[in-house]
């Protein structure tokens, strides 16, 4: 899990309206419809429900912003959530004590969602990746009218996400190619047979683009047609800054949203 910092945060907490109407003009639906159609439903299953977001101490230590970023989005999606007074157990403790739905809580390697009342997990890693498989599918079908069956994808970075994300893709029967510039992801790509491009000129010839990659500032935007549509949850966001304001509408790009939410309804029962 890419260790996000308090700069990137610190805009989420005053801007999830924004956001929440900005995801209807490029997918139909809002944030909360966004995460329960990710995991099989249409049902907003975490309307009314109540959740605490415990911060923990361990390992770097806490992230500034983090935990009232969280709280920010999961109130956007229904929630009644709020951050816990103590870290760590003592969190976990005043949460229980609280009689809330869900505890959200982030270490250096792992970020969970967890049901007090079932003992369901949502993870990061794999929300993250049902989050935006279906963000792909939304923003495809209203701008092209149809589903991703067939269609080449380009998958950018298969890392810890990146698998997942490439099992999902083939799950829905997109023609997957990967792009990743580590040579020894190269030869496991090689090995599984599965296609990959390592010539970054080549990421122009894909509409359709994932973009996993946890390196800012090296995608130019001559390498995108005019016409692509990224699903970009890598942090931080690949394509240049001095780009990024002419693909607004076809690169999107969050740095804890959307997962966020879909943890939520992945713990509180999916059906996906």
């Amino acid at each position: 899990m890419t260790r996000l910092t308090t700069e990137w945060l610190t805009p989420i907490q005053g801007a999830m309206a924004e956001w929440d109407q900005k995801l209807v003009s490029l997918t139909g639906h809002n944030l909360a419809a966004l995460a329960c159609r990710a995991c099989g439903s249409t049902e907003n299953m975490a309307a009314g429900k109540k959740a605490a977001v415990i911060p923990i101490t361990s390992g770097e230590g806490v992230i500034g912003r983090f935990a009232e970023s969280v709280a920010a989005i999961l109130r956007t999606i229904g929630m009644d959530a709020a951050v816990t007074d103590t870290t760590d157990v003592t969190g976990l403790y005043e949460a229980v004590n609280k009689d809330v739905d869900l505890v959200f809580m982030a270490d250096d390697d792992r970020y969970i969602a967890l049901s007090l009342k079932t003992g369901k997990v949502g993870e990061n890693d794999l929300c993250t990746a049902l989050g935006y498989r279906q963000l792909l599918i939304e923003c495809n079908r209203l701008r092209n009218g149809d589903s991703l069956k067939g269609k080449p994808v380009l998958l950018m970075g298969y890392g810890r996400v990146g698998h997942i994300m490439y099992r999902l893709l083939k799950e829905i029967g997109t023609e997957v190619t990967v792009f990743d510039k580590d040579p020894e992801k190269q030869a496991e790509l090689a090995r599984d047979d599965i296609p990959q491009i390592r010539d970054r000129k080549k990421i122009g010839e894909f509409r359709l683009i994932v973009d996993l990659t946890n390196e800012g500032d090296w995608l130019d935007r001559e390498w995108l047609q005019n016409e692509v549509i990224m699903a970009a949850p890598g942090v931080p966001l690949s394509l240049h800054p001095e780009d990024a304001a002419d693909f607004t509408e076809r690169v999107i790009h969050d740095d804890l949203e959307i997962g966020t939410a879909v943890m939520a309804m992945k713990a509180l029962g999916d059906r996906a």
